[in-house]
């Protein structure tokens, strides 16, 4: 009898252990994430403006992980596309560029406020704000 009632003490030890091990787990902080990974997808754009010079910058984020940039300086236009990821717990967004002017892998810090993104690139230099459309 006393075998029984330590197994039943320490299968009841194990599942208490058990279950609190698994609601602790990071259920918000996956949430958060998608819905921060979610805030991206759409279409971003900045315009500046100062006396004859002008610059338009337009993003467009997809679900599927592709990404344009259509800019326009002055008379000079450009449009790259590739491939973006986001990581909400760092505020790193990787943009692959697989056509454009420069190929290649650069990584941004992203700020991201309601429908306001500032994008800052690896040598401080800061983009926007972006508003999303």
């Amino acid at each position: 009898m006393k075998k029984n009632i330590l197994k039943w003490i320490l299968l009841s030890v194990l599942t208490i252990t058990s279950v609190s091990f698994f609601s602790c787990g990071s259920d918000d902080d996956k949430k958060s994430n998608y819905s921060e990974l979610a805030a991206i997808i759409g279409t971003w754009t900045f315009e500046e403006r100062h006396d004859s010079y002008s610059l338009a910058l337009t993003y467009f984020f997809n679900p599927d992980g592709t990404y344009k940039l259509i800019g326009q300086e002055m008379n000079y236009f450009n449009e790259e596309s590739g491939t973006w990821q986001y990581d909400a717990n760092d505020h790193r967004l990787t943009l692959k560029t697989i056509v454009g002017e420069k190929p290649g892998l650069c990584t941004f810090t992203v700020i991201l406020q309601g429908n306001s993104m500032t994008i800052i690139d690896p040598e401080g230099d800061v983009e926007g704000p972006f508003i999303k459309q």
